[in-house]
């Protein structure tokens, strides 16, 4: 009898138990149970992955029987264990269905274990590559590649290779060169199907023009290509060449494969979360460090010992920045040399002093005409080689120092939020100099 005749249905769809009474059973419903001795049946419901897949039920001769509560419970539980072990069944059916060839179950199924092993454990390059490897070996292709999107300034939209895997004995010996970095618009039928989403089964015989000419001349006779999701997105594909045979490929290895795919996006997602997340850790103990930093400055300069305000700054400037050593210079004119920088206050890092080289006297001299230019209008240097910062000290528009902050291990990016800390504690030093040292004169100074 079809479910859609039998009373409860609605019931039991929506995840209810529903009890049935012979008594108050009509036509083909009633002779089911007609003499078979059943007064009354309780049914609950399995549900199979979210849908509702059958009943769990159980008769009894008495037409009223009183469940306690614990039975109630305990048949549930059996329903859900049921339904769990459904599910299991239907999720194996389903690989037994991709798979046929009992050989390449084996293979695949490994090659999915070890990528969902080594990806779920770290989504570092080394773990990736051993996904493709074990991917590789599974598919007896002759090579394997991943490569991510990225958008050229001029070529638009275009693709490199990140990771590639060799067959021992392949014909293919990949070389760096001009596949492995190009446009996207140079691969049209990889293209047109990969930013659809879709895998793309490539031949060399169903090929024309120059993407023909560019397969033969890679040696390559076929290649599937699968699409890498992150968040909805196309970023890139996971790609199988093989260059003995125009292969065909069977429809269980693509949705293997494209299972690897998603394991791939899914651990890039993962990557790219846990580096937004520490930028944003990162951002914050900037911002805290260098909050701090102005704290302390100000009141070095307002309220701490005079002879000491700038040399505890640059001891500040140096916690806070990270940075190998930080110096104060203060303009000047000297009658023999002209206008001088002169070093007015310095700290090293403990322990890196043997990094600091020696600095002439008149350091102004080694200054190039395009940085004492910004400096002199009030902009912060960057010395694009070494990362140090140069941060102008101005006194009504004037230049008449700089803050330095000089890294000698390895060049530095200074951040927007870094840079403006450093300007606020430039000024800092710029009150002092111009107005000495009373609490009230330079907190006044400063807050005009």
């Amino acid at each position: 009898m079809p479910w859609s005749t039998v009373s409860g249905r609605e019931r039991l769809e929506a995840g209810h138990s529903h009890l049935v009474r012979f008594s108050e059973l009509e036509g083909g419903e009633r002779e089911l149970y007609e003499g078979t001795g059943v007064q009354s049946e309780i049914n609950i419901p399995i549900f199979v992955n979210g849908d509702w897949w059958g009943v769990l039920g159980f008769s009894d001769a008495f037409e009223s029987r009183p469940r306690p509560h614990d039975d109630l419970t305990l048949l549930w539980a059996a329903a859900d264990i049921l339904g769990a072990y459904f599910e299991r069944m239907e999720a194996r059916d389903a690989l037994d269905a991709t798979v046929s060839n009992l050989d390449a179950q084996v293979r695949y199924h490994n090659a999915l274990s070890a990528c969902a092993s080594l990806l779920q454990s770290s989504e570092d390059d080394s773990a990736i590559e051993l996904a493709l490897a074990a991917l590789l070996q599974a598919t007896d292709a002759d090579y394997a590649y991943i490569d991510e999107n990225y958008l050229h300034p001029t070529a638009g939209p275009s693709s490199r290779i990140t990771c590639d895997a060799t067959k021992p004995g392949s014909p293919l010996v990949p070389a760096a060169g001009e596949w492995w970095d190009g446009p996207l618009a140079e691969w049209p039928t990889a293209y047109a199907a990969l930013r659809e989403g879709r895998p793309v089964q490539i031949r060399l015989s169903e090929l024309d023009g120059a993407e023909r000419e560019a397969y033969l001349a890679d040696g390559i006779k076929s290649e599937l290509l699968i699409p890498i999701y992150v968040e909805e997105h196309w970023r890139g594909s996971v790609a199988f060449a093989d260059c003995v045979i125009e292969r065909r490929w069977a429809s269980h290895e693509v949705a293997a494969l494209r299972t690897a795919a998603r394991m791939i996006g899914a651990a890039w997602e993962r990557r790219e979360t846990r580096h937004r997340m520490q930028q944003e850790i990162d951002t914050q103990d900037r911002k805290i460090r260098y909050q701090r930093l102005i704290t302390d400055t100000a009141s070095a300069i307002t309220v701490g010992p005079p002879d000491r305000a700038l040399d505890d700054t640059v001891k500040f400037v140096l916690a806070a920045s990270g940075s190998d050593q930080v110096f104060i210079d203060r303009l000047s004119d000297d009658l023999d040399r002209g206008t001088t920088l002169d070093v007015a206050h310095e700290v090293v890092r403990p322990g890196h002093e043997h990094l600091i080289p020696r600095r002439p006297a008149d350091e102004i001299t080694t200054c190039t005409e395009a940085m004492r230019a910004l400096l002199e209008q009030g902009r912060v240097a960057s010395d694009t080689q070494t990362g140090a910062l140069n941060v102008p000290i101005m006194d009504h528009g004037n230049w008449i120092g700089t803050l330095v902050l000089a890294m000698h291990r390895a060049p530095r990016t200074w951040h927007t939020d870094e840079v403006a800390a450093l300007q606020e504690v430039a000024a800092w030093i710029a009150v002092f100099w111009a107005h000495g040292r009373t609490s009230s004169t330079v907190s006044d100074r400063f807050a005009s």
